[in-house]
């Protein structure tokens, strides 16, 4: 029996691992495989964008709402720069609230509510490859585009997916308090609802590098 001096037994890693990973595919509904993949994956300092483009992980980071993440600004930005001048890579009349839906995998509100009063909805790209000022862009700036671009990319979707993550992690220890005070109150129906001292495990994300 522990004593009312006697702390708790520490949580070691292998469980917070195992924690995080049933909570993910709870609260995901992916299997352990879906799960260890995308724990990797924001694991990776610099994953490929071929992953970083997995099924699964487009499929978490449509689920996001509400606030933008920095990295989600950045590529946003830049993503409407390309499509000022003409290079981003599309066919013409395609309207910027489309196209940046489309690249940042998220719902056309999304990107209204965003850019409210800036007619997204309107403007149609056409390309030409021309600065504001009227010059042309070289090749050798069409390929820093290039570059550019997949390196925002990247960053954006990791950024996004470890965001996600740490959402679904958080959502999960929250039921598991709620579901462990409920038992105790079951179980006691008569005396106060003591605090939880020790039954739900509280992982630190950076077992698998989710916290920013």
């Amino acid at each position: 029996m522990m004593n009312s001096n006697q702390q708790p037994a520490p949580i070691n890693a292998n469980e917070e691992q195992n924690f995080i990973i049933s909570s993910l595919a709870s609260q995901f509904q992916m299997t352990q495989e879906e799960t260890q993949l995308v724990i990797s994956i924001v694991q990776q300092p610099d994953p490929s964008l071929e992953l970083l483009k997995h099924p699964k992980v487009t499929e978490l980071i449509k689920q996001r709402k509400g606030r933008w993440v920095q990295e989600e600004e950045d590529y946003a930005n830049f993503l409407s720069h390309e499509f000022f001048l003409g290079v981003a890579d599309l066919e013409n009349g395609i309207t910027k609230r489309a196209y940046l839906s489309g690249k940042l995998t998220c719902t056309k509100m999304r990107i209204s509510k965003k850019f409210k009063g800036k007619n997204t909805g309107k403007e149609v790209f056409v390309r030409k490859a021309r600065t504001a000022e009227g010059r042309d862009i070289t090749p050798y700036e069409i390929q820093w585009y290039k570059s550019r671009h997949v390196e925002l990319e990247k960053k954006f979707l990791k950024a996004v997916l470890k965001s996600v993550l740490k959402w679904g992690v958080k959502n999960a220890q929250k039921k598991a308090i709620k579901a462990a005070k409920q038992a105790v109150a079951s179980a006691q129906p008569f005396k106060p609802l003591p605090s939880c001292p020790h039954p739900v495990m509280q992982p630190s994300i950076n077992v698998v590098q989710l916290a920013n």
